[in-house]
């Protein structure tokens, strides 16, 4: 066939089809009617991974589709000599051993003679190749060898093609999930309120409003179901980073294999499943606010790693060997006694110092009854409204007896219990008459005995004191001990010496002696 019909035939049937296996399958037909071929693949060298990724595959006239696997390092070495010098290759023989990888010999069979490997570019850029086999001995002759030459160019771009398209369905791919994780985030978002800030939760609040301006980590202490996430997310919509995103993980919900990928995220074929790049946590919260609910179930391996984290501000994905910058506030929480864990060997020390800044106790609802009335309005009339049902209310006993019971489960047990009540009241008053006896009301895990408790003017100097030692002994001025606590400086100075606390020159010479 003459060269230029060959070339423009065969360009039409490769730049027919913007699908890369139905146009390598339209140019197999078209090739094969002059050269007697057993299969055309066109793949990429991926050298990090040493893997070869099949774009698409052609054998006896039947398309296969992208893979990938690993090649040896014998074959990368050839694979590397053949781009270096950017010829066709031939190989004949026992030669095809070492190019063809240990899992596609079984395949390929029968097994081919001649191999014919060329190399795509497109603008000077390599961007893979393309390797034509036959059953017969000398098919590829200097003459059918320069034929296929000319198609070089089309065949490149139409790859290069296919690999930007890949890319941009990644890209959306990861796009359209992220947008539902947010979605999904602002939905919830939207709907949290804290019911209490202004009653048995005020002093808690207090902390939070001081804290949320700076960007050292918080560790909330506190029971099961006391909400912990909710002063998370206050946290955060105080913050400077507020309008940055806010991602919730729990630690203790993640298998111990999967910790790694799910929270610094994973390279495409980092292990069986990995089809595409997965972002983790981390990358999800750069710009915002990582918020880590139950720390304390960490594996020490995911604790020394979040150390890292903290330190260095950087991550490495699974399977990756680049580091990735995280610009991220952690919030972390946990129910368990972290100091407990720490003499047991369960928690690493230098992790619980960095966690442990600025630590936030929210205190059980047994603690503060006076938000049980407001928390079971809020609860019922959100109930109600899910199930569609008419105005429901409380008796005052009922509300008492909410009032006398424990709630070892706290703010969730409430939830819970309301929920049942109004489901199963047929539009009578709530009276909670099953709720059961009133229970003991045992000490929070956080708590400490009475005679523990230092006098009023004791804690409010102990407290300044601890303001001092994060502000380096800064009364005014941004990060201040001023500004953690809230107050004028001339108010602080004058509290500190009502308390006698030191500061300035006295704290110096306090500090010297």
């Amino acid at each position: 066939m003459e060269t230029m019909s060959f070339f423009k035939e065969a360009t039409l049937r490769i730049c027919g089809d913007l699908d890369i296996g139905n146009a390598l399958l339209r140019l197999y037909e078209f090739v094969s009617a002059v050269v007697p071929l057993l299969r055309v693949t066109v793949e990429v060298y991926n050298p990090e991974r040493q893997t070869m990724i099949c774009m698409a595959r052609i054998e006896r006239g039947v398309l296969f589709r992208r893979e990938e696997y690993e090649i040896s390092d014998e074959s990368a070495a050839l694979i590397e000599s053949v781009l270096a010098s950017r010829e066709p290759r031939l190989f004949h023989g026992e030669e095809h051993d070492d190019v063809v990888s240990d899992q596609l010999k079984a395949r390929y069979s029968p097994r081919p003679t001649s191999t014919l490997a060329v190399i795509l570019s497109v603008g000077g850029t390599t961007v893979g190749g393309i390797s034509y086999q036959s059953e017969r001995e000398n098919v590829f002759t200097p003459e059918i060898v320069e034929l296929l030459a000319q198609l070089n160019e089309p065949v490149g771009m139409a790859l290069s093609n296919a690999l930007r398209f890949d890319e941009l369905t990644r890209i959306r791919t990861r796009l359209a999930e992220d947008n539902r994780f947010l979605r999904k985030e602002l939905d919830r978002v939207s709907s949290d309120r804290i019911i209490g800030e202004d009653g048995g939760l005020s002093a808690t609040m207090r902390h939070i409003r001081r804290v949320a301006a700076q960007d050292t980590p918080v560790l909330l202490l506190g029971e099961t179901g006391v909400g912990k996430e909710l002063f998370a997310r206050a946290t955060h919509a105080l913050s400077p980073r507020r309008n940055g995103p806010f991602v919730p993980v729990n630690c203790g919900a993640i298998p111990p294999d999967l910790v790694d990928a799910e929270l610094f995220g994973h390279e495409r074929g980092a292990f069986t499943g990995a089809v595409a790049q997965h972002k983790g946590r981390f990358e999800r919260a750069h710009g915002g606010t990582l918020f880590l609910d139950e720390v304390g179930e960490l594996p020490l391996e995911a604790q020394v790693r979040l150390l890292r984290v903290l330190q260095e501000h950087c991550i490495e994905r699974v399977g990756g060997t680049q580091a990735v910058a995280v610009d991220i506030r952690i919030i972390a929480a946990t129910h368990r006694d972290l100091e407990e864990m720490l003499r047991r060997g369960d928690f690493r020390e230098d992790l619980y110092f960095r966690l442990g800044v600025m630590p936030i106790s929210v205190p059980p609802l047994r603690n503060r009854v006076q938000d049980i009335p407001p928390l079971a309005e809020y609860f019922i009339e959100k109930t109600a409204r899910k199930m569609g049902l008419g105005p429901v209310r409380a008796t005052p006993e009922g509300i008492a007896r909410l009032q006398a019971y424990a709630w070892p489960g706290n703010v969730r047990e409430l939830q819970n219990v309301i929920e049942r009540a109004v489901l199963l009241c047929d539009g009578r008053p709530l009276t909670f008459h099953n709720l059961g006896a009133p229970r003991p009301r045992p000490a929070a895990p956080f708590a400490r005995p009475e005679a523990a408790f230092p006098d009023l003017a004791e804690a409010t100097a102990q407290h300044i004191a601890e303001a001092l030692e994060i502000a380096s002994g800064r009364v005014e001025g941004p990060g201040g001990a001023a500004q953690l606590l809230g107050l004028h400086p001339s108010t602080l100075r004058n509290k500190m010496r009502r308390l006698d606390v030191p500061f300035g020159r006295k704290a110096r010479t306090t500090t010297t002696g």
